[in-house]
């Protein structure tokens, strides 16, 4: 200010920021809504020196502790947003899976319901052997009983 250059205060007030607050304190606003506070409580005086150069000084003490607290409060709400995009896709991803699970399932059923068509499986020699009529019922029931509790739709 005396340093022979031009002095003017800057800070949230002198951008209109002072009082911002987000709706009901909290939510997605909350991190500029605490940059805007600290903003405020942390007004800054810039001066131009003799020889050009830009300076800032700090009228509150408590400014950088402000500044850190709201770093913390971004990095915070960044988190919780990434962490909940991650929970949004491993929730799609398993939809997705149980989809594939009982279209597969249904599928299964229709062949299995079609008397005409044979069912064979691999039995542990890897040789294939043919459902009798009772081994086809306990495959047609477990199936159902499969889609039944699985498959909502």
């Amino acid at each position: 200010m005396s340093m022979g250059g031009k002095s003017r205060e800057r800070g949230a007030a002198s951008q209109g920021l002072e009082g911002a607050e987000a709706p009901g304190g909290a939510g997605p606003g909350a991190p500029e809504a605490a940059a805007a506070r600290a903003a405020s409580a942390a007004r800054t005086n810039e001066f131009r020196s003799g020889t050009g150069l830009k300076g800032i000084f700090m009228t509150n003490p408590n400014a950088a502790k402000e500044l850190e607290d709201q770093e913390f409060a971004r990095k915070q709400a960044e988190k919780k947003k990434q962490e909940a995009a991650a929970a949004a896709e491993k929730t799609r991803a398993e939809t997705e899976q149980k989809r594939d699970m009982c279209a597969t399932a249904r599928g299964q059923l229709a062949m299995l319901l079609d008397a005409r068509q044979p069912v064979f499986r691999f039995n542990d020699k890897g040789e294939r052997v043919a459902f009798d009529d009772q081994m086809r019922r306990d495959e047609i029931e477990r199936t159902q009983r499969l889609i039944r509790d699985s498959c909502r739709n």
